[in-house]
């Protein structure tokens, strides 16, 4: 569908296009599918590119993954405003982590959760360190 598409002759219309990405590391953003509302009406999404026909001026979006366990994984908004026959690009990520927010803006984006994924990893090698002096300690003294 055109920008210009909308089923009524001289009503101008513009496009907001989403690309609304899945990760790997995130596997279980992959087992549901992602939701888009623009201005309280749900539209149909799928992973990857989504081109939106609207009127111009201000829309609320909203783009999440329905799952199961949050129901609604990685909640994002943002307010675009759209010109007559123009395109307002978005991009979308779900979180690394499924209790957080995704990020949804202009691009480029990132997948929000990296700060705790390095403290989870740091943690990790402090334990695995921690461990290991232990056991040489341990070794050494008996």
């Amino acid at each position: 569908m055109s920008a210009n598409d909308s089923g009524e002759p001289g009503q101008e219309r513009s496009t907001i296009t989403i690309d609304v990405h899945h990760l790997i590391r995130s596997s279980w953003a992959t087992w549901g599918r992602p939701r888009i509302v623009v201005d309280e009406g749900e539209r149909k999404a799928t992973w990857g590119q989504n081109e939106l026909s609207v009127e111009p001026g201000e829309h609320h979006v909203h783009v999440y993954v329905r799952h199961v366990v949050p129901r609604k994984l990685g909640p994002a908004e943002v307010s675009v405003s759209t010109r007559p026959d123009s395109v307002a690009e978005l991009e979308y990520f779900p979180p690394l982590w499924p209790f957080l927010d995704g990020s949804l803006g202009p691009p480029p984006q990132k997948a929000n959760g990296s700060k705790v994924t390095l403290w989870i990893l740091g943690a990790g090698v402090a334990l695995f360190c921690l461990g290991l002096a232990l056991s040489v300690t341990a070794f050494s003294a008996g």
